[in-house]
């Protein structure tokens, strides 16, 4: 099971192929995603950066205690730094990519299935493998399918759910359109009035 078509999602004006819901889905994702790879990767680089100033300066001699803690924590921040850059690049462009040639893929098909992630997640680790060579890229295209297929099933999952929930709220909502006709029905005619018969005597 899929969502609704892609085509019938939206009709707002497109740029580059994508309309104004995707931008902003590809937008957020971005900026999201090179969040995470900033902090992963810095606090990964952090950890790596300790490591190799304590067994780089394991014979060092520092003026003191603070002065070796100093140096530590310095080295320490830096290998943070130069790290959350880097991967928070890396793991941004290659999301940024491959969620574009997801919605580019949708909307060519006009649907939003598994399949659109899968070629998405190929078609990316193909384009992060080129500086490697044909090995590289062979090696990519296999690391992207993998990786977007298991990632696709998740996504088809979600979808499948949200589409039951969205029939069962449809239901609901055609139960209650039925019901309200028949509640007219049933609800008591008011009394019309009676005619004031004492004023009807007394005039004549």
């Amino acid at each position: 099971l899929a969502p609704p078509t892609a085509s019938a999602t939206s009709t707002s004006s497109t740029v580059l192929g994508l309309t104004s819901e995707q931008l902003a889905e590809l937008s957020n994702t971005t900026v999201w995603a090179t969040a995470g790879g900033m902090v992963v990767g810095g606090l990964a680089g952090m950890a790596e950066t300790h490591k190799q100033h304590l067994v780089a300066n394991h014979n060092t001699k520092y003026v003191s205690h603070l002065h070796a803690q100093q140096e530590l924590n310095y080295a320490t921040l830096t290998g943070f730094g130069k790290h959350s850059i880097r991967w928070g690049g890396r793991v941004g462009v290659f999301v940024a990519t491959f969620t574009a040639a997801r919605m580019q893929l949708d909307t060519m098909r006009g649907t939003t299935d598994i399949l659109n992630v899968t070629a998405a997640g190929a078609l990316t680790g193909g384009l992060f493998g080129l500086p490697t060579g044909v090995r590289g890229v062979a090696t990519g295209i296999a690391g992207g399918t993998i990786l977007s297929a298991a990632f696709g099933m998740i996504l088809q999952a979600g979808w499948w759910v949200e589409r039951l929930a969205k029939q069962q709220r449809q239901q609901q909502l055609q139960q209650q359109q039925q019901q309200l006709p028949q509640q007219e029905q049933l609800r008591p005619s008011e009394p019309s009035p009676q005619p004031d018969v004492q004023h009807h005597d007394q005039a004549q």
